[in-house]
């Protein structure tokens, strides 16, 4: 099972890979990687590396529903749980 924290900070080393003048201090739970300055290009980019990384696979029609930072952990968090 991943921790919010786990899957925070990969979430974190993937976007500061992708958008290089990110301040992953900058990155927070309420915010949106377009608050960010991700494009949606970039987002799924982000996406599917954090989730190739920790080994989770979850439905695009759920992805989508996805708007904050904080709701792509909560996914994460409860598929790694089963």
């Amino acid at each position: 099972m991943l921790t919010e924290a786990q899957v925070l900070d990969t979430l974190k080393a993937q976007m500061t890979n992708t958008l290089e003048d990110l301040d992953p201090n900058t990155i927070t739970l309420s915010k949106t990687m377009r608050d960010l300055g991700a494009n949606s290009i970039d987002e799924v980019e982000i996406t599917s590396r954090v989730l190739r990384q920790l080994r989770i696979k979850i439905p695009l029609n759920e992805l989508a529903k996805v708007d904050t930072i904080g709701e792509f952990v909560t996914l994460v968090v409860n598929r790694s749980q089963g």
